[in-house]
């Protein structure tokens, strides 16, 4: 008899700040190579949403509040833990200049201006452990 075991990850605050960007210039931030919706962007000293602008130095510091990305057509808990980035672990993401809509290319380096990658370490919710049997 097998039995799989999947984790939830929790619900994670992350403050990002970011040095070397162009000067006061508007970015985009994608997670996983998916671009993260302004309701999950808090700009440092401004509001939940508003745009993410470097200062004139190229400075930029935000909060990103994760949610475990279960993408908005999910209905069930099941759809929940198909979700692929439920899986804790390190991941990446960027910041650009440049709005590459939904899905951020391969190629974002050679088409953009100004741009910062690295990654967070996402925590599993070890209170919240499904098991099958």
């Amino acid at each position: 008899m097998a039995t799989n075991i999947s984790y939830i990850v929790r619900k994670q605050e992350f403050t990002i700040t970011v040095n070397g960007l162009m000067p006061s210039t508007t970015h985009y931030f994608y997670f996983e190579g998916k671009k993260q919706t302004a309701t999950k962007i808090k700009p440092f000293d401004k509001d939940l949403g508003a745009a993410l602008v470097s200062d004139g130095s190229g400075y930029l510091k935000f909060t990103y509040f994760f949610d475990g990305d279960v993408p908005d057509t999910a209905t069930s808990f099941d759809d929940y833990l198909k979700s692929s980035l439920l899986k804790g672990g390190l991941k990446s993401y960027t910041v650009t200049n440049y709005d590459f809509g939904d899905d951020l290319p391969s190629d974002y380096q050679s088409r953009c201006k100004s741009f910062a990658t690295n990654t967070l370490q996402i925590i599993f919710d070890t209170e919240n452990v499904t098991t099958y049997v």
